[in-house]
């Protein structure tokens, strides 16, 4: 029974370990697409931003200097952007390896305890 309760326990335990896999690969996945969407939403501002400018030749100087300190803003968004889905990122890794931990120092004290009991 003892030996039944062990191999039960350390499936669960890789049945859990393989579940916070999931998630992380779930979470990079997410970090990708939403990084993918911003690039794809500059992508269309810088479409239209030159399109603008083709249509109003006549004030191309004064776009240039728009386009080049909206550009500039957009990069800081960007930077901005990408070092919060970072740290939110890394702060949900620290969360999840945390749990596992904690997990991880029940199932010893379980198992010691179990030990200890036979």
């Amino acid at each position: 029974i003892a030996e039944q309760q062990r191999i039960a326990e350390q499936q669960r335990i890789e049945r859990e370990r393989e579940q916070l896999r999931i998630e992380k690969e779930r979470i990079e996945r997410e970090r990708i697409a939403q990084e993918q969407r911003i690039e794809e939403q500059q992508r269309i501002q810088r479409e239209r931003e030159q399109q603008r400018i083709m249509e109003e030749l006549r004030i191309e100087e004064q776009l240039r200097i728009q386009r080049e300190r909206e550009q500039q803003r957009i990069e800081r968004e960007r930077e901005q952007l990408r070092i919060e889905e970072q740290e939110r990122i890394q702060e949900q890794l620290r969360i999840l390896r945390e749990r596992e931990q904690q997990r991880i120092e029940r199932e010893r004290e379980q198992l010691r305890i179990a030990e200890q009991q036979r």
